[in-house]
């Protein structure tokens, strides 16, 4: 697994870069899924990230979108433990508490070009518009089941639910 100083340089990497509003560094510090396109990695845009922000640092700022950890924490230097994906040796699991619940919540990183990156993701659609986010929960076998059959083209929404339907106006 990546050692704890390697997840936090990508992590810091991905919060430094949407704080500095520097979309096209916040992309490329993510290995990115973009479920919505034929080829499934990389193809996330820069617009994709617009409404993501960065985890708060004081102040609200006008200009910041969701934060990446969209609140279940405060502080991303809080994470608890790395685990190694189980089928996948380029990717592994940074787990945290979730701040109300005391849950175990999960970010995923994955080694690509030399490097260890935050694993982001298109999954949603809505008004047509796309939206990047970080991948949570991945570490999860029924969140990695659902996340394998969409990357493979099934059409499921992110909760494992049948998309036919939408897709054929029902």
């Amino acid at each position: 697994a990546p050692t704890r100083a390697e997840v936090e340089a990508a992590i810091q990497a991905l919060d430094d870069a949407l704080w500095a509003g520097d979309l096209l560094a916040a992309r490329d510090a993510m290995v990115c899924y973009n479920l919505f396109e034929k080829d499934k990695v990389g193809t996330c845009s820069v617009g994709e990230l617009v409404a993501l922000g960065p985890v708060p640092r004081g102040e609200a700022r006008m200009q910041d979108g969701t934060p990446w950890l969209e609140y279940v924490r405060d502080d991303w230097h809080e994470f608890d433990r790395i685990v190694w994906d189980r089928k996948d040796r380029t990717l592994a699991h940074v787990t945290y508490k979730h701040k109300r619940n005391g849950r175990t919540r999960s970010l995923s990183v994955q080694y690509d070009g030399g490097t260890w990156k935050v694993v982001g993701i298109v999954g949603r659609k809505a008004e047509a518009i796309t939206t990047a986010r970080i991948m949570t929960d991945l570490v999860d076998r029924d969140r990695r089941d659902i996340f394998e059959r969409r990357l493979a083209g099934e059409p499921i929404d992110a909760d494992g639910n049948s998309l036919v339907d939408e897709v054929l106006g029902g």
